[in-house]
């Protein structure tokens, strides 16, 4: 929140820059530019006129003042060297006052010719120096000056005021940035719904690997399956699929495919075989049976459809372990003869006859026990 509202507050002041500069100046904002340039003209004329002064030299005023203060420290030197003299025969004489005063009267006088020697000789090359950058700063002041004059009188260039603009812009993307971040602090569920389970605790950090909270709609059911890789070449969306759930006993639903996943995954059978499988989505259709989430449930999808065909059981068809051919055994005059079948749709339990037989025919079907079964399997025959 409070981050927002700071973001709120750097586009307001970008919207006041920006409307400030195309209002243009007022008469207030004009004077006191005029004053700027008025001030920076004068620090110029003042710098420049120093340096001449400094050129000149020291002025005769400066020169007496400098030799008066140099003799009124020689006096002082004299009459401080006369006491001293008076006293100099004392063993202490270096401890008293006039000693002191000696001392003191000395270095006066000495500053006093350094100062006259100052006064009077001519500007060093570091003073001279040091007085034409004045000059050039004072110069550099009055052209800014008069620029700022300038373009306030000329009112917003296309420059400026595109990079008024766009610092306009950043503070709305700033204030968007800071609102989504403030929107993404709350959770909204996408659907309607009941609450399954809540996965967050207040002041712990989130599990990564677990959603925030699952919800279950009650009204729309969908089945996530996976299909073998030798199957997944049959469907696709907008099939139509059987629903049978183990918990609803008699209970027939109908769906319809409406995702087949596009990467592969992996599934495990007894012993250690991995198969690749397609994760496939079936909606289910809108019902009043009692559904929950979780329950088990078998699909069945109709990859394709044949009406008026003729179908028979596998169970009762042969396969020819030499050539491969399937055929069943019709009864003509009593006695069972091969015919050999040409065979289309195929599922589990039942296989759709194209040709070798007609409707009425009667076959023959060999029931054949286990031990059969395994011996022609292990040993032919």
């Amino acid at each position: 929140q409070l981050a927002l509202e700071q973001a709120q507050v750097g586009l307001k002041l970008a919207e006041a820059n920006l409307a400030k500069a195309l209002a243009g100046p007022d008469e207030f904002d004009i004077a006191a530019a005029e004053a700027a340039v008025e001030s920076a003209r004068a620090a110029a004329r003042a710098a420049r006129a120093a340096y001449q002064d400094l050129l000149k030299g020291p002025t005769e005023a400066q020169r007496r003042a400098a030799e008066a203060n140099a003799e009124r420290a020689k006096v002082m030197l004299d009459a401080a060297q006369a006491a001293y003299n008076e006293i100099a025969h004392l063993p202490n004489a270096a401890m008293m006052p006039q000693a002191i005063q000696l001392q003191q009267a000395t270095i006066d006088y000495e500053v006093a010719k350094a100062n006259v020697d100052a006064t009077l000789a001519p500007p060093t090359a570091s003073q001279k120096a040091s007085a034409l950058a004045q000059i050039a700063q004072a110069d550099s002041a009055v052209v800014q000056a008069e620029a700022a004059l300038a373009r306030l009188r000329k009112g917003i260039s296309p420059e400026d005021r595109a990079i008024l603009e766009a610092q306009v812009e950043q503070a709305q993307i700033a204030v968007r940035q800071a609102e989504l971040a403030l929107e993404n602090t709350v959770l909204v569920s996408p659907i309607d719904g009941t609450v399954g389970a809540v996965n967050i605790r207040e002041n712990e950090f989130p599990n990564p690997g677990l959603p925030a909270i699952v919800l279950t709609n009650d009204s729309d059911f969908r089945i996530v399956l996976n299909v073998d890789e030798i199957d997944i070449g049959h469907l696709a969306a907008g099939q139509p699929a059987i629903i049978t759930v183990d918990a609803l006993e008699g209970v027939e639903l109908t769906g319809v495919v409406s995702d087949i996943a596009p990467l592969a995954g992996t599934g495990g059978l007894p012993g250690g075989t991995t198969i690749v499988t397609y994760q496939v989505t079936v909606d289910i259709d809108p019902t009043d049976a009692p559904l929950r989430a979780g329950l088990t449930a078998a699909v069945s999808i109709i990859t394709d459809e044949a009406r008026d065909v003729i179908v028979l059981p596998n169970r009762v068809m042969r396969i020819d372990r030499q050539t491969g051919q399937t055929y069943v055994e019709r009864i003509e005059d009593g006695v069972p003869r091969r015919v050999n079948l040409e065979l289309g749709l195929r599922n589990e339990q039942f296989s759709e006859v194209i040709s070798g037989l007609e409707v009425g025919d009667e076959l023959a079907v060999r029931r054949t026990d286990t031990g059969e079964l395994l011996r022609q399997q292990f040993f032919g025959g």
